[in-house]
């Protein structure tokens, strides 16, 4: 199921397509690896292993599976590795704040929307990855 704000938010708020790996590596790859196979330097010590990322439309018959990603992303899919929902394991990268969306240059920028941007970026970067 596609989701219907893919790009209005990110396009909003200015973050580009390179953000996605930026994101990534300062968020994800400590577990799933620099390469998303899995093998991340913390791999080894968490009860479950991480899933190789490049995998996720293999594993979807074919199909980047974009919703799943996202809610995974953004704690509302209950991965119990990624830690409570209201604490993900990556803290608060991904949750909106007021002081983070001001832009002297600009204006202020609705928090949500520089969220939903982070996280847009990501889940476009994982699709990019596919093997």
């Amino acid at each position: 199921m596609a989701l219907a704000f893919l790009s209005s938010p990110a396009a909003a708020t200015g973050v580009g397509a390179d953000a996605g790996a930026k994101q990534y590596a300062e968020h994800c790859a400590i577990c799933h690896g620099a390469a998303a196979k899995g093998d991340g330097p913390l791999a080894e010590l968490l009860i479950a292993p991480p899933p190789d990322l490049t995998g996720l439309s293999a594993r979807n018959g074919g199909t980047f599976p974009e919703e799943r990603v996202y809610r995974t992303i953004d704690g509302r899919a209950d991965i119990r590795a990624h830690g409570t929902r209201a604490m993900p394991a990556w803290g608060s990268a991904f949750r909106a704040k007021a002081e983070e969306a001001a832009d002297p240059s600009t204006g202020p920028v609705n928090p949500e929307n520089v969220v939903t941007a982070r996280i847009l970026s990501l889940v476009r970067y994982l699709e990019s990855i596919q093997e």
